[in-house]
């Protein structure tokens, strides 16, 4: 469990008294500066799980542990300079800043609710069924189904997956960052994604929707995106393995997302990486000397249709299938 560093509560105070200086009095104010104080928690938070990341990077490099417990007590001195290392780490490993948690996510929602049989049928896996529920609100940490080549058998797999990559190299106590996206532009740039490609652990993950939010003002509205016909499509992703105590291995993996098309341009600049079947082959590996980066492309907006969606969606808490039910307009 990763505790969070102590913090001076009056900080929180120097903060409202600041806010308030804007001239953000009153009720709406209030919101604020509470919406304020729990990102700084969170950020506190972050701040120590990301040390912990730090500190496994620096035993990787070789540095003794004086010379760790020296960084880690400069950074104690000046919480702000801790903070910075730690994001600079962060953003080595994923290319993604700490400061991008508290942004809009890329890809953080999506349902899918076809059959394990129906799958099965589409992308040809072997092994046994795995059995799982329709899931209309699909987010991170949860299993959900994958589509991978199986390491040793080179067959293809429909198994269930922890969203949010979690590299084998990563400290068991704390694991770290676990990116839930990874940008198509500097896969090959960043090292929690670079190895997985390279090693060629890519994976499609099913989906028959996929959600995102558009800023209206102080609210967001939430979008659904599918296919034309509703079917469902493969977005192309990374998969991970990390052995845990014993001889258990968390699987693990993360949605690659690129430019946008224009329907999903106005609602976000960023969306996955559909791929058509004609590429799924040359995606996971089944074909030799194939350049898998070259599939990566926005799919059309013509093949797409999106509609808005309750802001129900907004919570995990609620899964059910009127959250895909499109808003009367």
């Amino acid at each position: 469990m990763v505790t969070a560093p102590r913090h001076d509560h009056a900080a929180f105070a120097s903060v409202t008294s600041m806010d308030q200086a804007e001239g953000k009095e009153g009720a709406g104010g209030e919101r604020e500066i509470r919406t304020l104080e729990d990102k700084v928690e969170r950020l506190f938070w972050q701040a120590a799980a990301a040390e912990r990341l730090l500190d496994g990077v620096l035993r990787r490099m070789g540095v003794d542990q004086a010379a760790i417990t020296h960084v880690h007590q400069a950074q104690s001195m000046d919480l702000v300079h801790g903070i910075g290392a730690a994001n600079l780490v962060h953003e080595w490993l994923t290319g993604e800043s700490l400061w991008s948690q508290y942004e809009d996510s890329m890809c953080g929602r999506y349902a899918i609710t076809a059959a394990p049989s129906d799958l099965r049928a589409l992308f040809g896996t072997s092994n046994p069924l795995v059995n799982f529920d329709p899931n209309y609100n699909a987010a991170p940490t949860q299993a959900l189904p994958v589509v991978r080549l199986h390491p040793k058998e080179g067959t293809r797999h429909l198994d269930l997956l922890q969203w949010g990559l979690v590299p084998s190299w990563a400290d068991p106590a704390n694991r770290g960052p676990q990116p839930t996206n990874a940008r198509a532009e500097t896969l090959l740039e960043k090292p929690m994604f670079k190895q997985p490609f390279q090693r060629g652990q890519r994976c499609l993950i099913p989906m028959n929707a996929f959600y995102e939010w558009k800023k209206l003002g102080n609210t967001k509205q939430p979008y659904a995106f599918a296919l034309r016909g509703r079917e469902p499509f493969a977005v192309a992703g990374l998969w991970e393995w990390k052995k845990l105590a014993g001889n258990e291995v968390l699987r693990s993996f993360t949605v690659i997302t690129g430019k946008p098309n224009e329907l999903v341009q106005d609602v976000h600049d960023r969306m996955p990486m559909i791929l058509p079947e004609s590429a799924w082959s040359t995606w996971l590996g089944e074909i030799p000397n194939a350049m898998p980066d070259s599939v990566l492309k926005t799919l059309p907006a013509e093949l797409m249709q999106a509609w808005k969606v309750d802001v129900k969606v907004g919570s995990v808490k609620n899964n059910s299938p009127d959250l895909l039910e499109p808003l009367p307009e």
